[in-house]
């Protein structure tokens, strides 16, 4: 289940203590957020990932493990 959070402009959200997400720029029907995080995580957006990559990524959200 996905956490869902109303965010105004320039408001952040923080994960793990070392991830920032803000809010920076709304036009119309269009957002634009920053990402502030270490350079060991990885950022992605979802429409460039494959087909495995995201089997991958829901598999990693749900917790399950390959067997």
């Amino acid at each position: 289940m996905a956490l869902v959070l109303t965010r105004s402009l320039d408001q952040s959200i923080i994960i793990n203590d070392n991830i920032r997400i803000r809010l920076v720029l709304d036009i119309g029907n269009q957002y634009r957020i920053a990402i502030d995080a270490p350079q060991s995580v990885k950022i992605n957006r979802e429409e460039v990932l494959t087909e495995e990559e995201l089997e991958s990524v829901e598999r990693n959200i749900k917790g399950d493990t390959v067997s």
